[in-house]
């Protein structure tokens, strides 16, 4: 899936997140002026924000 807009792509990352049990963690990483949410991260792409660290106030009050 495609974002232009970061919190629509947390908020989509979360409930696939909680869609797979909690099992999966997703990421989303930027590519040109979009943002693409994948399961597992990839060696040399820049992660913007991964559900794997949801449980640690990793992102912004105002972005939440």
């Amino acid at each position: 899936m495609m974002f232009t807009d970061l919190i629509a792509a947390i908020e989509e990352a979360r409930y696939l997140k909680s869609q797979s049990g909690g099992r999966v963690n997703f990421c989303i990483i930027q590519i040109a002026e979009c943002m693409e949410i994948f399961c597992g991260l990839m060696d040399g792409v820049r992660v913007l924000y991964t559900t794997a660290n949801d449980d640690y106030h990793t992102v912004l009050p105002e972005a939440r």
